[in-house]
């Protein structure tokens, strides 16, 4: 007999196992943060924000002058724009020397957005709010204010038809309703103001991951913000008439192609476009008084609107051959500017005391005239090739090199070396790590919109210092000037570290870490008018790379996995040195440079952190963070400016910079959550459920100050005028099936 069958339809399942990271690889140091989905949605976030549990564990003397970079789905960007439910994975310090990165592995949050499931389909639907009946009065409020928000999240993910990929589908939109305060100083006594501060943030996200061919997967993704700012600016010794509103749009492209050849290289293209706005406008268009550590009254004096457009393409490759991997690769960053400030055009008054503002004595006047209109645009260029060899089987080597290179700069040699080696003896529960590299930095583009604005031919910035009347004639006095200096370049960074961990048992790690770090060229502002006088200019600001910094840790890392609990703890004692405090820092003294050398703004002695949850009894949660540092520097000013720089940076004679003490900071947040399974289904994975979140945030309603008061002639000197959040409440509902 002859029987024909026909060929049942064909399934392919895919099974991922975890396993032990090598011990020696360069990505598998114990020290290195990774936070998934399901811990993000176990510890107390405000407006769930994804990168604040990771933020725990930057350290400030690894960013750029642009801050922590953020590194979404392998490329650098300046933020992270996507809904907080599209976030799958967050690492910190993961291969800390990698040369693929601009920044060290503290310095820089890696972020993988969600894929959809290709299997089954989800959808989940998030309600989170919080009210002000429910928390704690701020230190400053008269009275406890009314305040609400609420965010609203839904994602939706799966397979698509014929299994030829997934998507995926989510989005955030958050209602805040909440309050700034001004606690000032006027001549009429003390001034209590609760200001109202509206926001309305809109994120959106799709993505799709397309299976070309088993070897070839096509990934594209875009995501949509939209945010709308009432009230900003308002708070501390700003006055409510200095308010101003400020409405945010953008939208990303991102296609991806990654394809596996027979020869076993394994190929990933990547292409972003970008395009963002911003609009901020002053509520009152009344000229500005600044009352240096009193009051500021009048209007922000703030009208600018940004378009910004920026292309993105990179290409790596990798491959493995014998005991060696292989990484390289390179890509190419265009970025315009369209620029419209037309801020400060009805001026700016600036008082040492309230005592020469009765006088009508004002110390500065500054203000704006001319074309307020510019375009400009730059290159980015980087490439990097790695290889991480495989020694022996305790003993792993990572070699590595990086270039970049930047349109706006002088000089094109920064060639960036980096190299780690780790060394896992006996049976790898102790694991020695040594590695150092050298990390460059770039020009921000509000430096270089400062250039182009100021150039001598668009803006005219006229800066009177000791004016004699409240309203000075300035068609005839001279303008300023801002330029970077001829021998601007790219500041760089030095680091190394030697690290010791071990294995105490089976879930549970310790991290020794030591680390120091030394920055050379970095960015400053300086009057250089008394060393390159011209007679067209009252002023001439240069931004200069004639910086330097130095920071040395002691970082202890403790790792803990068990049923019922799971924890990452890090202990740091760092001491971190500079002379300038970003590239919009001036000296107090133009022409000596020495005396600023002093502690970082963001030196702290100690720094705890703790991330953890602990599973309870009946299937509830606790999630737990905890944030503790000791006092940050205070820098002490006298509100004036003898040397007539028109820049009230001086200080007091015979006091360096940053050499009093400012606030130390705790806080305490917690999160309680339960799983409710609404219907058995074939799966738990499938089971519609519905899970219920109460978090406290500042549960110990600890006072924080953000800052103390460093003007001498203030009479709030060495006190504050302002506190961060207090206890606050917030409940959510989420919803799946």
């Amino acid at each position: 007999m002859r029987i024909s069958l026909s060929i049942a339809a064909v399934k392919e399942e895919l099974t991922v196992r975890a396993t032990a990271a090598e011990p020696t690889a360069a990505d598998g140091n114990l020290n290195g943060v990774q936070i998934d989905s399901d811990l993000l949605k176990s510890l107390p976030a405000q407006d769930s924000n994804p990168l604040a549990a990771a933020a725990l564990f930057v350290d400030p003397a690894a960013n750029g002058n642009e801050g922590t970079a953020i590194v979404v789905d392998g490329v650098e960007g300046g933020a992270l724009d996507v809904p907080s439910s599209g976030v799958r994975r967050v690492s910190v310090n993961k291969n800390p020397y990698s040369p693929e990165f601009s920044r060290p592995g503290r310095g820089r949050i890696e972020v993988q957005t969600r894929r959809g499931s290709p299997r089954h389909f989800h959808r989940r639907l998030t309600i989170t709010a919080r009210d002000a009946a429910f928390d704690a009065r701020n230190a400053f409020a008269t009275q406890r204010p009314d305040m609400r928000r609420i965010l609203s999240e839904f994602e939706m993910d799966g397979p698509l038809p014929r299994d030829f990929g997934t998507f995926y589908v989510g989005g955030d939109y958050l209602v805040d309703n909440e309050q700034s305060f001004v606690r000032a100083v006027t001549p009429d006594g003390a001034v209590s103001q609760d200001v109202r501060v509206p926001e309305r943030l809109g994120h959106a996200m799709a993505r799709t991951d397309l299976r070309l061919s088993p070897v070839n997967t096509l990934s594209l993704r875009y995501s949509f913000m939209k945010d709308t700012l009432g009230n900003q600016g308002a708070g501390g010794f700003d006055l409510a008439e200095r308010a101003y509103n400020s409405t945010r749009f953008g939208h990303e492209v991102r296609v991806g192609d990654t394809h596996a050849f027979a020869s076993g290289i394994l190929n990933e293209l990547r292409f972003v476009f970008k395009q963002k706005t911003r609009q901020d406008s002053a509520l009152d268009p009344a000229g500005a008084i600044i009352v240096k550590g009193a009051f500021h009254s009048g209007g922000a004096q703030l009208d600018a609107s940004t378009e910004e457009t920026s292309y993105h393409v990179e290409d790596i490759v990798g491959l493995t051959r014998g005991a060696h991997t292989l990484r390289f690769g390179g890509g190419i960053r265009r970025r315009t500017i369209d620029l419209l400030d037309r801020s400060n055009f009805g001026g700016t008054l600036t008082f040492s005391s309230i005592a020469d503002f009765l006088a009508g004595r004002p110390t500065l006047f500054t203000r704006n005239a001319g074309t307020p209109s510019v375009n400009f645009g730059y290159v980015d260029y980087d490439s990097f090739a790695q290889d991480e060899i495989k020694l022996r089987s305790d003993l792993g080597l990572m070699l590595g090199l990086r270039h970049e290179y930047q349109s706006l700069l002088h000089g094109r040699a920064n060639f960036a070396p980096r190299f780690a080696l780790s060394f896992a003896p006996g049976q790898a529960k102790t694991v020695l790590r040594i590695g150092g590299g050298i990390f460059y930095e770039r020009e921000s583009e509000a430096m270089q919109q400062l250039q182009q604005l100021f150039d001598g031919n668009h803006l005219k910035q006229v800066v009177i210092s000791n004016p004699t009347s409240l309203a000075p004639d300035i068609s005839s006095a001279l303008g300023s000037i801002t330029q970077g200096a001829a021998t601007l370049r790219s500041p760089y960074l030095i680091q190394a570290s030697v690290a010791v961990e071990r294995k105490i048992s089976a879930k549970t790690f310790l991290s020794v870490e030591y680390t120091t770090s030394r920055g050379v060229h970095r960015f400053r502002s300086r009057d250089v008018t008394a060393l390159a006088s011209d007679p067209a200019f009252a002023h001439i600001y240069e931004f200069e790379s004639t910086g330097s910094s130095r920071a040395n840790s002691l970082n202890a890392t403790l790792r803990s996995s068990f049923s019922q609990f799971e924890v990452m703890a890090t202990y740091t004692l760092s001491k971190s040195m500079d002379d300038t405090a970003g590239p919009f820092s001036f000296p107090a003294n133009s022409l000596d440079l020495r005396s600023e050398w002093g502690r970082s703004d963001f030196d702290r002695r100690h720094r705890f952190n703790l991330a953890g949850i602990v599973r309870m009894p009946h299937e509830f949660k606790l999630g737990a963070v905890v944030q503790a540092s000791s006092a940050m520097p205070l820098n002490v000013t006298s509100g004036a400016d003898v040397n007539g720089a028109g820049i009230l940076a001086d200080r007091p004679s015979g006091i360096a910079r940053n050499t009093a003490s400012g606030p130390g900071f705790l806080s305490v947040d917690l999160r309680l959550s339960r799983r409710f399974v609404l219907a058995s289904a074939e799966s738990k994975r499938k089971s519609p459920y519905l899970e219920f979140r109460l978090d406290a945030f500042n549960v110990l309603n600890t006072v924080n100050a953000p800052a103390y008061v460093g003007v001498i002639t203030s009479p709030l000197f060495g006190k504050t005028n302002s506190a961060l959040a207090p206890r606050q409440m917030q409940a959510s509902v989420r919803i799946g099936f």
